[in-house]
């Protein structure tokens, strides 16, 4: 099997793109998170599905803690 063929190609948005975009954009792509370019097209960095949701709802905290007991 060819890895090259098992790549998907990223998603890439402008510095401009919109809250409704980049959701939309991760459905399209199945993907969580976005590259960002300037208007020059160049890499300023990266944002994750995480980001945006911390920015609507709040930092968000780890849910997990470890009790020690299984519940059935």
């Amino acid at each position: 099997v060819d890895p090259v063929s098992l790549m998907k190609k990223p998603y890439v948005v402008t510095s401009k793109v919109t809250i409704d975009e980049l959701f939309e954009g991760y459905k399209k792509f199945r993907t969580h998170v976005a590259i960002v370019k300037d208007q020059l097209g160049h890499v300023i960095g990266m944002v994750t599905m995480e980001d945006v949701l911390e920015e609507i709802v709040g930092q968000m905290e780890e849910m997990v803690k470890y009790t020690g007991v299984i519940r059935v």
